[in-house]
């Protein structure tokens, strides 16, 4: 596109069936390979499933996303 990365913010959303540790490490990393970037501006959970009851495994998971650099931000 001609526009610098840094000049970019680029927000992407963890689907909820996606929700659990590991089904999200793949789910942010499909949405990486597909948006062709290393790193994510902001990575969000798109909405809490309660049925799933998979909160802390997944926020653990945007933790390590976060702690590896791989998203600036995380919610």
């Amino acid at each position: 596109s001609g526009v610098a990365r840094d000049e970019l913010f680029v927000t992407t959303k963890l689907w909820n069936s996606e929700q659990g540790h590991d089904s999200t490490l793949r789910a942010f990393d499909a949405s990486l390979d597909k948006l062709g970037l290393d790193y994510v501006d902001l990575y969000l959970i798109h909405w809490p499933v309660p049925a799933k009851d998979a909160y802390t495994d997944t926020y653990k998971a945007f933790e390590k996303i976060l702690a590896d650099g791989r998203a600036k931000a995380i919610g």
